[in-house]
């Protein structure tokens, strides 16, 4: 919205790299991007969608999903996995391409890491899933 109300204001036509780069330091923006990740109410679901972008790869498959959810003590079935990738996907986190979920845009991915607080937002994540699942009876294991 900055960008177009500056583009509006100036009477430009077009919008240069130049102009986009130096939004990208820009707090609200990276607000904008890493939010979606964040702000997910299910507390498996933000771990995962989490994990996934802490793992620094772009695609991901079930398979691979269901992998990284069990290394992280979550032992989950096969349709869990489908159901998690898919609220992922409704949440702006995952998006689904040629045959594979992946990161849904490069500016969460590059804002997830650019923060630099990944590690922290995924132990914070785990931290409250581990104690709903405690609530519940369901215990997982000490460390991540």
């Amino acid at each position: 919205m900055t960008l177009m109300r500056l583009a509006i204001e100036g009477q430009m036509h077009t919008i240069s790299v130049d102009q986009i780069e130096m939004f990208k330091q820009d707090f609200l923006v990276a607000q904008y991007f890493v939010n979606p990740v964040l702000t997910i109410e299910d507390p498996e679901v933000r771990f995962i969608g989490l994990l996934l972008l802490a793992r620094g790869k772009r695609r991901f498959s079930l398979p691979d999903v269901r992998q990284i959810a069990g290394r992280a003590g979550l032992r989950m079935s096969f349709e869990r996995v489908l159901d998690v990738c898919n609220d992922l996907v409704i949440n702006n986190v995952l998006s689904w391409a040629d045959g594979s979920y992946q990161i849904a845009s490069e500016g969460l991915f590059f804002y997830a890491h650019q923060m630099n607080y990944l590690n922290e937002a995924v132990d914070e994540a785990y931290q409250i899933l581990k104690h709903q699942r405690r609530v519940a009876g369901d215990e997982l294991p000490e460390d991540a």
